[in-house]
């Protein structure tokens, strides 16, 4: 989901939400900021394919400029993810899940508040925004549902 043409030029290969707001994209961006926070937690002790999201939201905890300036911008860009999909579809709940809102379980309240911000307002106020009880494995699970559905259709 791109929400503004200027980005289009640099976000070719794989979108400005998941540039900005996926696991791998925040990791990557993290790696990016080695000049502008020298001091963040874990460019001394990791090699850039060693750090993970993990990392990152832990790094979050303890104060990490670079972080928090990328978890707190993921935060604005779900927010209007939601709130475009509540806009759009008027779902009943939007479930997140798998292995980023583990870590990012934390920042519903304020995913929420973001997406108040920017849906259609009636919709909203009757979308539950939840976490899913499936956890990481919430893919897989929903894909191995899929080939059991195909599996039945094509008895």
């Amino acid at each position: 989901m791109t929400f503004s043409q200027q980005h289009l030029a640099r976000y070719k290969q794989g979108g400005f939400l998941e540039d900005h707001a996926s696991g791998r994209g925040i990791t990557q961006r993290y790696i990016e900021k080695r000049n502008e926070y020298p001091q963040s937690q874990f460019y001394s002790v990791k090699a850039d394919d060693e750090i993970n999201i993990q990392d990152i939201f832990n790094a979050y905890k303890l104060g990490d400029m670079a972080a928090m300036e990328l978890l707190e911008n993921a935060v604005v860009l779900w927010g209007l993810a939601i709130a475009n999909l509540i806009s759009m579809f008027n779902p009943e709940k939007i479930i997140l899940g798998g292995s980023l809102f583990g870590p990012a379980a934390q920042f519903i309240p304020k995913i929420r508040s973001e997406a108040f911000k920017w849906a259609q307002p009636v919709s909203i106020q009757d979308t539950e925004i939840l976490l899913s009880a499936l956890g990481a494995d919430m893919g897989l699970i929903g894909a191995g549902r899929i080939a059991l559905m195909l599996a039945d259709r094509s008895k």
